[in-house]
This record gives structure tokens, sequence and C-alpha cells, in this order.
């Protein structure tokens, strides 16, 4: 939103209609959220600005026909959002870093210095998946037996750089978030590559935050095969289609999106432009307003 009311004025012309809808949404989920005193005081700037660029009317005559939908029946959610479904690196921790920094002490033992345009073809792999990209990339040749020894070795290094986590290694946002989903009537699940999710969970001291918690060691194929959604979907007993998925890598929102979920991207808009929708991060939103959205 910081980014929309920085250029809306010069988008006006062209988006109009858009900018109307955005906006008419962003504050109809705040007063969902909060309500009372505390919406008022958070969408303050809003109308102020909205007045400035003669949005206001506009938007308020769409809040009023937002409203009559919700009171009347007329319109309910249309994709009724039944849960969402979380990756764990870069979306609720920040432990990527430490999966890229082991592979880059490892591939260097072998050899060769990784970038960080290799972490992007890594991220939200699986363990073996992304020692082979590696291997392949550098032009290193490996047993299988050598592949498995290096691919442990990784693991060590990544658990010894991780066993310090705390709460406070949250992002910011997503505590919050998950209090709120659950708050909301939504069901909460982990859908993670990591075999050590679990380890990690406990670590950050959420493990019971979710109803279900599926890592590496429940699925078979990596993403972006749906497998690792699919099965976080039949578990939570939902279909595809009333599930949302937060992911931060590219392969994640793939693998969503063929699971038949709605995909939320957290990072890079351009990385992750095939999501249906991208912010930068959990503390940027709350559930309300990723259904309106969505919806």
């Amino acid at each position: 939103m910081n980014l929309v009311m920085r250029y809306d004025d010069q988008l006006k012309d062209s988006h109009r209609s858009g900018l109307e809808d955005v906006y008419a949404a962003h504050i109809h989920a705040i007063r969902e959220a909060y309500g009372g005193v505390m919406a008022r005081q958070k969408l303050s700037n809003i109308f102020g600005h909205l007045k400035s660029i003669d949005l206001f009317t506009a938007v308020a005559e769409k809040l009023k026909y937002m409203d009559k939908k919700n009171t009347d029946g007329t319109d309910k959610h249309p994709t009724e959002i039944k849960g969402f479904v979380f990756d764990l690196d870069g979306v609720i921790v920040d432990t990527a870093v430490h999966h890229f920094q082991s592979w880059k002490k490892v591939l260097k033992q072998l050899g060769a210095d990784i970038t960080e345009e290799d972490d992007l073809h890594t991220r939200g792999a699986s363990r073996m998946e992304s020692l082979e990209y590696l291997l392949n990339q550098y032009g290193i040749e490996l047993t299988q037996e050598e592949k498995e020894m290096w691919a442990a070795r990784k693991n060590d290094i990544y658990l010894e750089a991780i066993e310090q986590i705390t709460p406070r290694d949250l992002l910011p946002g997503a505590f919050a978030f998950l209090i709120d989903t659950r708050k909301a009537g939504l069901k909460l699940a982990l859908g993670s590559a990591s075999k050590n999710a679990i380890g990690v969970l406990k670590k950050l001291g959420i493990e019971d935050r979710f109803d279900v918690v599926l890592d590496g060691n429940d699925a078979k194929e990596s993403k972006p095969h749906p497998e690792i959604f699919t099965n976080a979907c039949n578990a939570l007993q939902l279909d595809p289609s009333e599930v949302v998925v937060f992911e931060d890598a590219a392969k994640g929102v793939q693998a969503a999106l063929a699971a038949g979920c709605k995909a939320v991207g957290l990072g890079d808009p351009e990385a992750l432009k095939a999501a249906h929708v991208v912010i930068s991060g959990l503390d940027q939103t709350n559930p309300s307003h990723i259904i309106e959205l969505l919806s």
C-alpha cells in the first residue's frame, strides 16, 4: 500500500478503477480486522490521502457497495477460503541464508565458489536436488555414495548454524499472522521441503500453532511438484481451491498452483510473478486482507 500511495497520482488516469478497488478492499479488510477507533486511526492517513487525489468519494461508494453485499448475503467470498499452508524458510523464519551458506562451504571444499544466482535455484528444493544442481552447474562429478556423504555434511553444517535459533528469529509479523489466522477460524498447515522443519518449529516455539506439519520426509517429490501441498490439503481435509499457500520461492509458487491452490508470494514480485498476490512480508497484511485480495 505504501507503493500504491506513492504512485497512485500518476496512475489514477489510466488505472482509476483498479486503484479504487485496491483502496476499497484494503480499507474494508482493516475495518474487519480491527474495527472501531483502532481502524479509524489506522485509516486516517489513507482517507486524507484519498481526498488529496480526488478518489475519496469513488472509494467510499465502492465501500458502501461492498458493505451492502456483506450484509444482505448476495455475494459472499466466492473462493470460500478455509485454510492456509505456509512454507517455512523465508516465510516464517529466514533460515534460507543458513542453507545457502552451508552449500557455499560444501562447494568450496569441492573446489567451487557458488553465487547468489545459485541460491535462487536451490531455494525451496530438496537437499539432493540442490546438490545435483550445484554439481551440474560447476561440472563436479561424484559417485552416489559421495553425493550422499556431501549432502549429509551440508546438513550437519546447517544444523550447527541453526542451533541458536529462538522465537526472536521469527520474521516480522509471522507470529501475529498465525494467531490472526486461527482467530479467523481458518485451518493451518506447514508444507516445507526441509527435513528439519519440526526441529526449527520447536526452537521457534510455534510447533503447536499448526493443525498439520508436513516436511521433506512427507513427500517423495520435491517442489515444483505439487505433492507436498496436495498432501497438506488432504491432511486438512480441504479441497485445494479452499487453500492459500504462502511461499517465497518460485518453485514453491509453481507447486501451489499445480496443486490447485491459491498462491501468495513473499519477496521479489518479478521472481514470484506467477503468484496470485505478492507481498513483501507477513507484517504487511492480515488474513482478512489476503482473502479480500484473492476474492
